[in-house]
């Protein structure tokens, strides 16, 4: 069945300028069916004149005398009454050299023209075999889906959580300076931390001289 023809806004929506391509690829499928079909048909048709050769061969097998053929019943006579006519295998021994040069070269011609006819229909089919290809392919295309986005958040499909990092604690002693702390082991013994004085030396206080 046709798909319907477009109408007012249908021509410039998106999904009527989808179909129109649709009725654009049907078209050419059709014309391409009908195309081969009227070939055939033509090729049957009794438009051919016959010549009196093709006639007798047809009186020879018993068919009623006709003097039309179509195109694929004379192409026929022709391949068929030159190896099935006793009297054309009769005539080709008493022919002169030259008259079986020609009746050579007539056969080479009727080949040549049929391979030609073979090469033509090879291409309307092969013609027709990509349409086909193309309308299956498009009737079996799956169109895209969304698809589910994995989430990247802690705790997350898939997320791995962070490690925290160890921090130092600090310690301050009286004087002002950060002291590392210190800690007891089994059998560890504790260290008492050292202070720096400023810098100034104590002095003994000043005494006599003995006796004195």
């Amino acid at each position: 069945m046709a798909p319907p023809p477009l109408r007012g806004d249908q021509l410039t929506a998106l999904q009527g300028q989808d179909a129109a391509v649709r009725r654009r690829s049907f078209n050419a499928r059709m014309s391409v069916a009908q195309s081969y079909v009227d070939m055939q048909i033509g090729m049957q048709t009794p438009s051919v004149p016959l010549t009196a050769q093709q006639q007798q061969f047809l009186t020879s097998l018993g068919l009623p005398p006709q003097t039309n053929g179509s195109w694929l019943q004379a192409l026929q006579i022709e391949a068929e009454r030159r190896i099935s006519d006793l009297g054309w295998n009769a005539a080709l021994q008493s022919m002169p050299p030259a008259s079986v040069e020609r009746e050579i070269a007539i056969e080479l011609a009727l080949s040549n023209y049929l391979l030609f006819q073979i090469f033509k229909t090879g291409l309307q089919t092969g013609t027709i075999s990509a349409a086909q290809l193309a309308e299956i392919t498009e009737h079996n295309f799956q169109p895209a889906v969304r698809m589910h986005t994995p989430s990247m958040t802690a705790g997350g499909t898939g997320s791995v959580p962070a490690i925290p990092t160890p921090t130092t604690p600090t310690t301050t002693s009286t004087s002002g300076l950060p002291t590392p702390p210190t800690t007891a082991g089994a059998g560890s013994v504790p260290t008492t931390p050292t202070t720096t004085d400023t810098g100034t030396v104590p002095t003994s206080p000043a005494t006599g001289p003995s006796g004195s």
